[in-house]
């Protein structure tokens, strides 16, 4: 589904050498790009926290998911928006 998007778009920047796979490999990425370059919220970010928690990992979203994940207490959420 859509929610790849973003998780895609960041492995083809690590496969390219512009992000550090260091950087993101942690995290569980999740969100929808629209065409202008903005992160859409998508469905399902809360239940991905709190896998991410018993994981030990973060999570990656869009800053419209942002206030939903962080009902899960000790993990790193990084919201954005583009």
């Amino acid at each position: 589904g859509s929610h790849y998007d973003l998780a895609i778009a960041i492995g083809l920047l690590v496969v390219m050498n512009v992000i550090p796979v260091e950087k993101v490999q942690s995290y569980i990425i999740m969100g929808e790009l629209a065409l202008d370059s903005r992160v859409i919220p998508v469905s399902g970010v809360l239940p991905t926290a709190i896998n991410a928690k018993k994981d030990n990992k973060g999570v990656i979203c869009p800053r419209g998911n942002g206030v939903e994940a962080v009902w899960v207490k000790n993990v790193s959420i990084l919201a954005i928006e583009n």
